[in-house]
């Protein structure tokens, strides 16, 4: 069954009637004993989605006083993205402050770089890792309470990974070894932050999440997945985006970009671990996938619950997309893949979120 994306005409984002719904879903949050929101964007949305940054980084052990110098560069270039595309596709510090702010929830977002390959979101799980600790920490989260993780697109991957470190299995030990090679990443840190979150009920809702890394087999999470979609995924439908979202059914193993080049080896080295990441020939096969394919864990077993739901992107409503636009369609909504985020969508997704995890 598809869940259908309806606007209310009594509930516009921001209006009072908007904001008695989500006070109602903060409410069901609350008492089902979420203690903290944490939002992640997706894939080309960070501070250094080509790596270049990660190219540089070297230059901070011979030069430490270029330190500020990048971070000012990260700042500016997140805040690009922001300007430019906005909440379509991204998860924005304002998208963050309205569900603050509506659902009386504390909230946090982290700024990965957003870089398409297995290094980028190795050291995304590692930041996000000291993220939910210090959050433990502050708040005095306990094993009686929840945090609440919503991740748009390859976010879900590094979710995925946290997973695969708290099982603490054959795979984690491989992923330490990368650690380990990173200058700038530390595996003492990173096991102390883990030991703090572990035992703590995650909830993990994903968005658009391409199906790629194996979720760890840890019994304190719950997988929620929601895709935008209406139909089977054909090439000729994509110029309406007539299947919903394209790039959650082809953004799979084989389509990663190249990492830099001081780092290919460490990054080509998680391929055994995780799975291909540059494999022209698989993602070929792929396209011809016309069915929707749910997240496993590496035992076999599915790793949570998965939610059709039609975003309705193929039939713009002036309140979604903005009708001035000359584009194609396929552009301004990225492929069917961009929609989760947009602030009117906001109270659809935590309707689904509350309605599948925190329903008494």
């Amino acid at each position: 069954m598809i869940k259908k994306f309806r606007f209310d005409e009594n509930a516009v984002f921001g209006n009072e009637d908007w904001r008695k719904r989500m006070a109602a879903n903060g409410t069901a949050l609350k008492n089902s004993k979420v203690r903290s929101v944490v939002f992640l964007h997706g894939t080309f949305a960070g501070n250094d989605s080509l790596g270049l940054f990660c190219f540089l980084d070297p230059l901070l052990q011979l030069f430490p006083q270029v330190g500020p110098v990048l971070d000012k560069m990260r700042n500016h270039s997140r805040k690009a993205v922001n300007s430019i595309v906005k909440d379509l596709g991204n998860f924005t510090p304002e998208y963050c402050d309205a569900f603050r702010n509506a659902a009386g929830m504390d909230c946090d977002m982290l700024v990965w770089s957003g870089g398409n390959y297995h290094i980028a979101r190795l050291r995304a799980v590692v930041e996000l890792a000291s993220l939910l600790a210090r959050k433990i920490k502050e708040k005095d989260i306990s094993s009686s309470d929840r945090i609440l993780l919503m991740g748009h697109s390859h976010a879900g991957q590094i979710f995925a990974l946290l997973t695969i470190f708290l099982e603490d299995g054959p795979r984690a030990k491989e992923l330490y070894k990368a650690v380990d090679k990173c200058h700038d990443l530390r595996r003492e840190q990173l096991i102390e932050d883990l030991l703090v979150i572990d035992g703590i009920p995650l909830d993990f809702v994903c968005f658009g999440t391409p199906v790629r890394y194996q979720w760890g087999v840890y019994g304190c999470y719950r997988l929620l997945s929601i895709i935008n979609h209406r139909s089977m995924v054909q090439l000729n439908g994509i110029l309406d985006t007539a299947a919903g979202d394209y790039i959650q059914q082809w953004g799979t193993a084989g389509t990663d970009m190249m990492p830099p080049m001081n780092e290919m080896h460490i990054n080509d080295s998680l391929d055994k671990v995780l799975d291909r990441g540059r494999n022209l020939s698989g993602l070929l096969n792929r396209l011809q996938r016309k069915r929707r394919q749910k997240a496993k864990r590496s035992d076999g077993k599915l790793a949570g619950h998965t939610i059709l739901a039609d975003y309705r992107d193929d039939e713009p409503d002036p309140r979604l997309f903005d009708q001035k636009s000359k584009s194609l369609h396929c552009i301004r909504t990225q492929f069917g893949h961009g929609v989760y985020t947009l602030r009117n969508a906001m109270l659809f997704n935590t309707d689904m979120i509350v309605d599948q995890l925190y329903s008494s």
